[in-house]
């Protein structure tokens, strides 16, 4: 049941898109039936959901919204490469690049199935797509770089160069200091920071005591004490 709960079928999204048809409730019953039924309500929902899954904000800029799903403030990919990963798909259709099409299939896959989800995009549901884009991006990157050789001024290839490898240079000093000075000070409560310690001390002192009580209002997770212990 939980995991039904995560589609848009499931019973809590059905119930928000219903609440429209209940608006309506004066009108036709053949006109409600027919345009506000079940199905058609999900295929509505469907259909925004693929339209929603083409995030640019969640792909390249701020990323996940929650932070156990990620490092808030950072996209998916290098900034560059809203450029480069639209660029390598429409090369490879343009070149009919038959080592691509499983790239292609792949992604599509991803996107019809991760938006029947009820939360779109998904940071680790749709994880999977990252692959064939990565793909894509180094195919629009050949492309560039291609099209940057081919120019007979030579300013503009180094220019074309350094903003290429700038870009890529930032994206990356932006996300590693992010990731490793900014994110692990500002969410050490999301991702439990103080489980351990807690278990480190449990481990020290449980032997002074026949029985040990952790209040609910700690929150403190069971999984934490059997992983650290």
């Amino acid at each position: 049941d939980s995991q039904k709960g995560l589609l848009i079928s499931g019973g809590e999204s059905l119930a928000s898109m219903l609440e429209l048809r209940s608006y309506l409730a004066n009108y036709s019953h053949l006109f409600t039936s027919l345009l506000f039924n079940s199905w058609m309500l999900i295929l509505w929902q469907y259909i925004k959901n693929i339209v929603s899954f083409f995030s640019l904000p969640f792909f390249f800029v701020s990323g996940a919204s929650q932070p156990i799903n990620g490092v808030i403030g950072t996209g998916r990919f290098h900034l560059i490469e809203v450029i480069t990963i639209p660029l390598g798909i429409m090369y490879g259709i343009r070149m009919k690049t038959k080592y691509l099409i499983p790239m292609y299939i792949w992604m599509i896959l991803i996107i019809l199935i991760g938006c029947m989800q009820k939360i779109v995009p998904h940071p680790t549901r749709t994880y999977a797509i990252i692959i064939p884009f990565i793909v894509f991006s180094t195919e629009g990157v050949f492309f560039l770089v291609e099209n940057l050789w081919k120019q007979k001024m030579q300013a503009i290839k180094t220019i074309g160069v350094l903003i290429i490898l700038g870009s890529i240079s930032y994206s990356f000093l932006y996300y590693l200091v992010s990731y490793t000075a900014s994110f692990p000070i500002k969410y050490e409560k999301d991702w439990r920071a103080e489980d351990e310690k807690l278990v480190q001390y449990l481990q020290t002192n449980q032997h002074l005591y026949d029985k040990i009580i952790v209040d609910e209002s700690a929150d403190f997770a069971y999984t934490s004490l059997l992983f650290y212990q």
